[in-house]
């Protein structure tokens, strides 16, 4: 079994390509790469630096342990991964990796890291969330094992004031 060491920097000597934990960047930083990788998503999920920063609290982001993949050739930002802990369980989300450099196995780069993580912490469970249809992500997500549970639905309402009948009801 291949451990991380979390003191240093990941490398990927196949593709050339190594990982910075995301505690070395600032939330600005890391909202800008979000938002790049996900300029062409199925659902737009822009970010900021206080959206990602509410996101990384919430669901207990570890900064050490998530990472930013770059290209040493041109030292640009290929994507980007996060692993959320609590306790014995993780939770992988937010893998973005830039249109321009998809196909490049960033992707998978990316999961070996906090999959690596993973074991070293002996973690239980690992979820994650994948949209429907987003089939690259399904295929890469299966390469690690993981398996559909359940289907999520998410639902959304414009910001607007509830009608009064609604609220009656209640």
């Amino acid at each position: 079994m291949t451990q991380l060491d979390t003191s240093s920097t990941g490398t990927d000597h196949n593709n050339m390509q190594y990982a910075v934990a995301t505690n070395k960047f600032t939330d600005e930083q890391l909202a800008d790469i979000y938002s790049r990788a996900r300029t062409d998503y199925i659902v737009p999920m822009p970010m900021n630096a206080q959206r990602i920063r509410e996101y990384i609290d919430q669901y207990d982001v570890d900064l050490e342990h998530s990472y930013v993949a770059i290209d040493p050739s041109d030292d640009e930002l290929n994507g980007i991964i996060m692993l959320g802990l609590r306790g014995e369980r993780g939770w992988i989300t937010r893998l973005g990796v830039l249109p321009e450099r998809r196909r490049r196995h960033v992707g998978q780069f990316l999961m070996d890291q906090v999959i690596d993580v993973a074991r070293a912490k002996e973690l239980s469970l690992v979820q994650l969330e994948v949209i429907k249809g987003n089939e690259p992500a399904q295929r890469l997500f299966k390469k690690y094992g993981f398996e559909e549970t359940r289907e999520l639905l998410v639902i959304r309402r414009a910001p607007k004031k509830l009608d009064e009948t609604l609220l009656l009801k209640e």
